[in-house]
C-alpha cells in the first residue's frame, strides 16, 4: 500500500488477502509501515490450524436410541452488520482536504432442508425417518462496502440426534461471487449412490426434526460476520412403512 490518508485524530484500518497455506502449521506475517513521523514494524504470529468435518458414523437400520430426549439449540453470538469509514484527501495549496465515505455492510442468510430427491414417500415438509435430506445455506451480502469484504468461506450443520453436538458436516460452496454464496452437503460416504445428503436415524421420534447451521468466516475492514441458521422438516413415520413383504407364487 502507498499514500494511507486521514485526517487528525481519525484511524485508518489496512488489510490484505492473502491465501493460506495448504498445510497446518505455525505462520508469521510482518507488517512494515512507515510514515512522515516514525517507522513501524509489526509481526502477526498465526497457528493455520485445518477444519475438520467429524462425520456421523454410517446408519444402520437396527440402530437404536430409547432413551432420546430433544436437545436445546446451541447458543451463538451474531453479528450481521458492520460499517466503517475511509477517506479521500486532496491537497489545495498546502492545505490537505479531506472526504469521509461511509461504507456497510449486511448479510442476510437462508437456510432449506428437504427431503433427497431419492426418497419416493416424501410430501412436501414430510418425511420418514431412516431416509436422506438435504441442506442448503444461501448467503446474501448487501450494502455498499460489498467491494471491501471476503464472501463467507465456512457453514458448519449440526444436527438434534446428536444433540448438535459430537458430530457435524461441513458444506461446500457451490456458488461464490462478491455479494452472494451457496453451500451444500459433501457427498455423504455411505451414500450408495453418492448424494449430498444427510441420513436421518431410523429411530428418530415423529415430530419437528432441526436442522442448525453456523455461518463464519465474512471478513470486511472490521471484523467478521456470523449468523446462525435453522430449518425444519416433519417425520412422520419411518423407512420400514413403505417395506411390504409378498409370499412367493412359486
Amino acid at each position: 500500500f502507498s499514500d494511507v490518508c486521514l485526517p487528525a485524530g481519525a484511524t485508518q484500518r489496512a488489510y490484505v488477502s492473502f491465501h493460506i497455506p495448504d498445510t497446518p502449521g505455525a505462520m508469521v506475517v510482518d507488517i512494515t509501515t512507515s510514515s512522515n513521523i516514525t517507522p513501524d514494524v509489526t509481526k502477526i504470529q498465526a497457528n493455520v490450524v485445518e477444519l475438520k468435518e467429524n462425520t456421523p458414523p454410517d446408519p444402520k437400520g437396527t440402530d437404536r436410541n430409547d432413551s432420546f430426549t430433544e436437545s436445546s439449540l446451541p447458543g451463538f453470538s451474531s453479528a450481521t452488520q458492520h460499517s466503517w469509514t475511509t477517506y479521500t484527501c486532496n491537497k489545495v495549496g498546502d492545505v490537505w482536504e479531506y472526504q469521509e465515505i461511509p461504507h456497510s455492510i449486511v448479510l442476510t442468510p437462508s437456510m432449506s432442508i428437504q427431503a433427497d430427491e431419492q426418497v419416493p414417500t416424501a410430501e412436501g415438509e414430510e418425511i420418514k425417518s431412516g431416509y436422506g435430506i438435504n441442506v442448503n445455506v444461501l448467503t446474501r451480502m448487501s450494502g455498499n462496502g460489498t467491494g471491501d469484504i471476503i464472501a463467507p468461506q465456512t457453514v458448519i450443520s449440526y444436527y438434534p440426534e446428536f444433540g448438535y453436538q459430537d458430530y457435524w458436516r461441513i458444506l461446500e460452496p457451490s456458488n461464490r461471487t462478491q455479494t452472494q454464496a451457496s453451500f451444500h452437503l459433501k457427498e455423504n460416504p455411505y451414500s450408495i449412490v453418492k448424494n449430498r445428503v444427510h441420513f436421518l436415524p431410523v429411530w428418530y421420534p415423529d415430530g419437528v426434526y432441526k436442522v442448525f447451521a453456523v455461518i463464519r468466516d465474512l471478513w470486511t475492514p472490521v471484523g467478521e460476520l456470523r449468523v446462525s441458521v435453522t430449518d425444519t422438516m416433519m417425520i412422520n413415520g419411518s423407512v420400514f412403512d413403505d417395506w411390504y413383504t409378498a409370499k412367493s407364487l412359486d
